[in-house]
This record gives C-alpha cells, structure tokens and sequence, in this order.
C-alpha cells in the first residue's frame, strides 16, 4: 500500500492539505487581474498551492505563466528563462502557427527548433542576440502576455517562483524598474509574485523608494490550522487501515509545530514504522521523533561543529526561546553576550547558511529537527 503522506517535492491530488481558504482567495484574485505578493519561510507549502491554483484557473480557461526563477543569477538568466515559459505555451500548438505566433510576439527573438524522433519539438533561442538586446527582448516579454490573453479573448496569470532572487542581482534595480514599467498597465493581467525570503519581500514590496512598492497585495502564507492538520492526519492513517488516536496526533502536532514540511515527513516515516501493525501510538511516535534525529546526527554535528561560539550561543537561545528581542540587554546579559556588533555578524553569517530565518518579526531555527537535536543533545 502507497504512503500517503509526501514531503520534499510539489505535493498534489489527495496529498496536498487543506489550504481551502488560501485557495479561494487566490483563485478570486486572479480572476479580477489582482497582483499578489505571497510569501512565507521555506517548505510552507507555497509551490504547492499555486501549482494547485495554476491548475483549477487552467480548468476555467485561464493562460497561465509559471517562471521559476530559483536557477537565475544573472539578469541574461531572468531574460531567458521568461522567454522559454512564454514560448512553451505555443509550443502545444503546430509547428507553422507556432513559429507565426511567437514572430508575431516575440519579433526579436530567433527560435531555433529541433525535431525529435518522436515528433517532440526543442525550442531553443539564438542566446548571442537574445543577451545583446536584453532590456529590448524583456520589454517584448512583458507584453507578450497581454498581446497573447488579447487575441484569444481571454485574462492571464504569470506566475514568478523565489521572485526574490531578484534583488541578488548587480541590475535589481533596473529588472524591478522595467517589470513595474510594464505589469502596471496590463488589465486582466495577475501577477503572482512568491517568495521564501521574507525580509527580501517586504523590501522590494513595501520600501517606498523601490520601483515595485505597493504593486499587490501582500499574502503572508501561514502555517495550516491544527485541527485542519488534525483531519488530514487522522484522515490519510484511517483509509490506508491504521488506527491512530487523539492522543497521539495532538502529540505529532506538538513535535512539528503545524509546519507543513515536517508534519507530512514525520507521518511519512510515522506510517512507515506502523503500517505493519496497524496501529500508531504514543510509543511510536516518540520513537519516531528519536529515529528522525538519529538519522540527522551526522549532519547535525558537521552544522554545529562549524559554529563559532556567538553562534552557538544564538542557536542554543533560539532553540529554547525563539520569541526574542535580541539586541535587548536583558537578551545580551541572559547568555553573556558582551558584543552587539559579534552578535549581529552571528545573525548574517547565520542567516547566509540558511541556519536562522526572520518570520513574522523575530528569528527562528529554519530546520525544526535542528532545533529538537539541539534540546536533546547541546542542552541549554
């Protein structure tokens, strides 16, 4: 029998949890040509839920753009990666009126199309011309959308992926300058902007002198309620034929702390170790948590071992009270702190390693079982 709890990729069909109310409001959004800004701190479920929503307002005859732009350091990349989202949604169509349509769209873009065995056709772009032109080729990019949901009588999403990545560019500025440019004359055009970096987010979004302020509305994704969690739970272990008590979900929601990612890998290998016996209970569970920390020593060690002393200090705190002010005396002189600038060094290097995460205005450990390692074998 298939588990069915997944973690570590886009989670869809019966797998993916709740999120009704996020779902709705999203799909209602795009449906007027409203611009979202959503974010939330890594493996919340953001990919998931907008590859849920690209799917339900595909169903009702929305175009729809999905850019990722995850593998981009470069502006050329954020050039190149938009052109090949725009051009795959002409690829479905035949060879000639594709290569019509995106002459007509993309008029200085040379597509250089390679036919498969199987009649599958490779689309690649002439890169040397696309990268001299670049602001040119973007400008006819941004209005490739419009011309596209115009001539079939229809409205559109785009979607960017990790859209904070952006502003790691030399040319942040002037991509955010010629994006905004465009995307506030567009009607019926919506824009979704998703972030796992929130601090980067709000800066682009709510700094009233950069060139995307106030171009949306801003969608913080919270963690999933835990009597939603609760049903799900109870729901997936009951129709695989394990049985599983209040008890014992009110404790997995306790170790997870509702967190999407953790709470479906902790079911996974809770429902691995128990589908032979058909029954979860407390034991399992705590034995559940040990194996998964267990499997993690390794790792865990090498993180910690890497740590200077401030910084482990700030991890040891964050591991106990996450709800911190950390410049505070009180704070400074709790775990004998003498340097605010060290402390604020530890907070950066941290948060480059992508150790600690702001999230609704105070840091926190960005790996839930780092932290359950830490109160298990660093100790206060």
């Amino acid at each position: 029998m298939k588990n069915p709890f997944f973690f570590g990729k886009e989670v869809l069909g019966d797998a993916f949890t709740d999120r009704k109310s996020e779902l709705k409001e999203l799909i209602s959004d795009i449906e007027q040509g409203l611009n979202v800004i959503l974010y939330s701190p890594r493996r919340y479920g953001k990919t998931s839920l907008i590859k849920k929503t690209i799917g339900t307002v595909k169903n009702r005859g929305i175009l729809t753009f999905y850019i990722d732009l995850f593998p981009m350091t470069t502006f050329n990349d954020f050039v190149k990666i938009f052109a090949e989202a725009i051009s795959s949604l002409e690829a479905s169509s035949n060879l000639k009126t594709f290569i019509k349509t995106l002459g007509k769209i993309l008029p200085k873009l040379i597509p250089k199309i390679i036919l498969r065995p199987h009649g599958d056709a490779e689309i690649s772009f002439d890169l040397e011309r696309l990268f001299k032109e670049k602001e040119e080729v973007l400008d006819d990019l941004l209005e490739a959308v419009p011309k596209l949901a115009k001539s079939r009588g229809k409205i559109a999403l785009v979607v960017f992926d990790e859209f904070q990545e952006i502003s790691k560019l030399e040319e942040a500025d002037k991509l955010e300058r010629i994006i905004r440019s465009h995307i506030q004359k567009h009607q019926n055009i919506s824009y979704v902007f998703l972030g796992s970096k929130r601090h980067l987010m709000q800066g682009m979004f709510k700094d009233k002198n950069r060139p995307l302020y106030n171009c949306g509305r801003h969608f913080p994704l919270l963690k999933i309620s835990s009597q939603d969690f609760a049903s799900f739970i109870k729901e997936n272990f009951f129709k695989t034929g394990i049985k599983i008590k209040e008890e014992e979900i009110e404790k997995i929601l306790s170790i997870t702390e509702c967190h999407p990612y953790y709470t479906q890998l902790f079911c996974h290998i809770l429902w691995d170790n128990c589908h032979e016996q058909r029954n979860a209970n407390l034991k399992d569970v705590d034995s559940t948590l040990e194996q998964l920390i267990m499997e993690e020593e390794s790792s865990f060690s090498a993180i910690w071992e890497d740590l200077s002393s401030v910084q482990r200090t700030l991890v040891k705190a964050l591991a106990y009270d996450e709800i911190l002010s950390l410049f505070s005396q009180v704070f400074l002189q709790k775990y004998a702190l003498k340097s605010v600038s060290a402390l604020q060094k530890a907070i950066k290097t941290l948060e480059k390693k992508e150790i600690i995460e702001r999230a609704n205005g105070h840091y926190t450990l960005s790996d839930l079982f780092f932290k359950k390692w830490i109160n298990r074998r660093i100790g206060l």
